[in-house]
């Protein structure tokens, strides 16, 4: 996404490379600490990193992977710098917030769909929307541009996360790569059951 709206908006993909990469590294950070809190044992079809290695390697593994993605972003020029890097810490705080929804709707009673939709925007919505909006930044879009590729990206990622979590339910096990109906089982709380 941090190369598609790149490349969108005329900039040289070679700037972006790299912190696409942190991107990638923040997401799988934050896969692995969400398998631990889930005890998911399967992601994508094999066993999570805490199930094959124990729980402190997996937040290990994860923190790694977050202070390594802060590196990523060493190489663009101070001003880009300074705006990417403050996207990129903001995104990390909503995505904690947007953990910690989804934790406390585990016992929650009344999750109405508005609270589901704000988690999910959270969790997953702000990740998409700040990869096209950091794309779009190193290639030196205007600010209404750069907000108007966050919002595009946030709905792609409310999306998907919708999608995800009615495959969780009604998917192929296979297919899917996860533990069928896990989230249920975690009593976590999809719109639509």
């Amino acid at each position: 996404m941090v190369l598609m709206a790149c490349d969108l908006f005329g900039g040289d993909l070679k700037e972006a490379i790299k912190p696409a990469l942190a991107i990638e590294f923040f997401h799988n950070f934050t896969l692995i600490h969400d398998d631990i809190m889930d005890e998911a044992p399967l992601r994508r079809n094999k066993p999570t990193i805490h199930t094959l290695h124990g729980i402190n390697t997996g937040i290990l593994s994860g923190d790694g992977l977050m202070l390594k993605a802060y590196k990523f972003f060493e190489d663009l020029e101070p001003e880009i710098f300074k705006a990417c890097v403050r996207i990129f810490t903001h995104t990390g705080l909503l995505l904690c917030e947007g953990q910690q929804y989804d934790i406390n709707f585990e016992t929650q009673e009344d999750v109405t769909f508005d609270d589901y939709i704000r988690m999910i925007t959270y969790k997953t919505g702000v990740l998409s929307a700040s990869s096209f909006e950091i794309g779009a930044l190193i290639a030196k879009a205007n600010f209404k541009d750069a907000k108007a590729i966050f919002n595009f990206g946030k709905h792609i990622g409310i999306a998907f996360q919708i999608m995800d979590d009615y495959l969780d339910v009604f998917g192929d096990q296979a297919q899917f790569g996860k533990k069928h109906a896990g989230d249920i089982y975690e009593n976590k709380r999809p719109f639509f059951i």
